[in-house]
């Protein structure tokens, strides 16, 4: 609060947190025979491009999985999920328990000088394959999913977006993530 005609102080409490980052480059080379050109191989040509190209959209989404599931260190010094952020969970299946504590998680995040809460809202439930049946039972059902209450309706119900990629089945079959738009 400032009052009226006083001065507006700085704020000493931004900081630059040396974010480092760096780009990697992947890469293959291919060529194209003499070989394969006097035997009017050109279907070859459009081919192998192709192929390529497909190899680099799975490697893109191999890496991007590969940081989520791998839970690295980040700029701070610290793992990317940890208790000290408040945005890890209490493991278990897919449940309204859980389900609850990790939207709450999201919500009450608070920015990097702590004093701001960002009020996250979930859009997205990423999953492994070895959960897909259970994830799109949990976002479809009209009642309450656990079965102890049919009476109740479904809060969940179609509230996120499930995305399921095998990726993750490499790291866990049963580690599932709430994601912000």
């Amino acid at each position: 609060l400032v009052p009226q005609n006083g001065q507006i102080p700085y704020d000493e409490g931004l900081k630059d947190e040396k974010v480092t980052k760096a780009v990697l480059t992947y890469a293959k080379r291919w060529g194209f025979t003499r070989q394969a050109f006097v035997n009017d191989d050109l279907g070859m040509l459009s081919r192998v491009p192709a192929a390529y190209v497909s190899s680099a959209k799975r490697g893109i989404n191999k890496l991007v999985y590969q940081m989520l599931a791998s839970n690295p260190t980040i700029y701070d010094g610290n793992p990317l999920f940890a208790a000290s952020r408040n945005n890890l969970g209490t493991p278990g299946k897919i449940s309204t328990m859980t389900m609850s504590e990790a939207r709450r998680k999201m919500r009450t995040q608070k920015n990097q000088r702590g004093l701001a809460t960002l009020n996250l809202a979930p859009k997205f439930l990423l999953v492994p394959a070895a959960l897909e049946t259970d994830a799109l039972q949990y976002m479809r059902s009209e009642a309450d999913p656990e079965g102890a209450h049919s009476g109740v309706a479904n809060v969940y119900r179609n509230a996120y977006t499930v995305i399921v990629d095998a990726e993750l089945d490499t790291y866990s079959e049963t580690a599932w993530y709430l994601a912000a738009d």
